[in-house]
């Protein structure tokens, strides 16, 4: 990639392709989940004990949640984001994955529990990168703390709410504690079950895919004709230039059992120019937490600049031009490239993706040697559904652009440009 996404990639960090990579040098949030504060400054609030529902079974109430917490040190700001429950390393427990950060590192610190009739206990001197995890309860004048064997979370109907007494702490050095703020509930993310997910679209068949997202971070070769898959493609009936394949990381995904999502996702994608196809920011339904990754949106280079700059593709074609490496769609397949990256080594990618609070992050993955990876991917349209036949109108034909003199110009330049596009010739800006 060239200037505006290498600046993407240079903001948003990249990830580790190791066994069990983590996020590096950046918070998955606007606040730090953690804070490092002296004890005995924490003023806390009184909180109503409400009576718990009807007890789930431990099997209904995996799955994906919206943790929430009230930063008593941020004026009372509420901070979100999303984690995972799966079950624990024996029968009757859980586990969630909760990111921790320390400074510019960010760590996932595992909390396992033992659930029983509608709560969830955890018990302290669980670990995590060495640090051992304790637990905290404020006393009845919130002028002093102590530590407490086991915090608890019981369901609500809706998820799982702590006793808004209890943190969780850390041992930041001296008297100090990194701990998680007030009023830490989990909220599970339930779908709309009266909605249609394929209200709108048609299937044109099965698109054969070579993931270049989610496999290059286990170290799989995508490349390989033996890790490519069928997916099932849908096309848009409002715009039928407009494709996505349906849930692309269960069904045929070589590596399904690493995917801790529940939720149908989606790769949808552009075709009106087949030149500078375009991404589209839509959850993709992989989730896995050794990778930090509680949702995944799996894009290119144009369209994290669509998200990133609120621009329309075609926008951003006209302005950057050639500084992207495009996606291409000819002869049926859809082409992300990846490049050598001749100065420093490693691969640049046109395949990017956003995670949870960060759609626009641009993210790639990288090796042990923090070199980028091949994330190279392909969508091989099926048979009768390939390039011959997407429906592109006289109007939506191919793109030219022509100066004020009438000169063809290979990309837009600044200024005033003749655009042309299906026999229609309009006048644009190009700053």
């Amino acid at each position: 990639m060239k200037k505006l996404y290498t600046l993407a990639l240079t903001a948003a960090v990249a990830l580790s392709a190791a066994a069990t990579p983590q996020l590096e040098t950046r918070t998955l949030t606007a606040k730090s989940q953690f804070k490092a504060v002296p004890a005995h400054t924490i003023a806390g609030v009184n909180k109503m004990a409400k009576a718990p529902a009807a007890a789930p079974a431990l099997t209904d109430i995996l799955g994906n949640y919206t943790l929430t917490y009230v930063e008593e040190l941020e004026a009372g700001a509420t901070c979100e984001y999303e984690v995972i429950m799966t079950s624990g390393s024996t029968t009757g427990t859980v586990a969630i994955d909760i990111p921790f950060v320390n400074g510019t590192n960010t760590l996932t610190m595992k909390l396992e529990g033992t659930y029983s009739d509608g709560t969830i206990t955890f018990a302290g001197g669980q670990t995590f990168s060495g640090v051992t995890i304790t637990y905290y309860h404020w006393a009845a004048d919130y002028k002093s703390f102590s530590t407490v064997p086991t915090i608890s979370a019981s369901w609500s109907g809706t998820g799982f709410v702590f006793d808004g007494d209890d943190c969780i702490g850390l041992p930041a050095g001296g008297d100090s504690f990194y701990f998680l703020a007030d009023e830490f509930n989990l909220t599970k993310i339930v779908d709309d079950p009266n909605a249609n997910p394929n209200e709108g679209w048609t299937s044109v068949g099965e698109a054969t895919f070579q993931d270049g997202w989610v496999l290059t971070a286990f170290g799989v070769d995508q490349t390989l004709a033996e890790n490519h898959y069928k997916v099932e493609l849908q096309q848009n009936d409002a715009d039928q230039n407009v494709y996505r394949l349906v849930d692309p990381y269960h069904g045929n995904f070589p590596l399904v059992a690493r995917n801790q999502s529940t939720k149908v996702g989606y790769i949808q994608f552009d075709v009106t120019d087949p030149d500078h196809v375009c991404f589209a920011a839509v959850e993709a339904g992989f989730a896995n937490s050794s990778l930090g990754v509680s949702k995944m949106y799996c894009y290119n280079a144009l369209g994290w600049a669509v998200v990133y700059t609120g621009k329309t593709a075609a926008e951003v074609v006209a302005q950057v031009g050639e500084e992207f490496d495009y996606t291409t769609f000819k002869d049926g397949v859809v082409t992300l490239a990846s490049y050598p990256n001749v100065e420093k080594g490693g691969f640049t990618n046109d395949a990017c993706f956003g995670i949870q609070g960060e759609i626009n992050g641009g993210y790639g993955w990288n090796d042990n040697q923090k070199l980028g990876v091949n994330m190279e991917a392909k969508i091989w349209f099926p048979i009768g559904a390939g390039v011959e036949d997407v429906t592109v109108s006289e109007a939506e034909g191919a793109v030219e652009y022509y100066n004020l003199q009438g000169v063809r110009l290979e990309r837009p330049a600044a200024g005033v440009v003749i655009r042309v596009q299906g026999g229609k010739a309009t006048k644009m800006l190009v700053k």
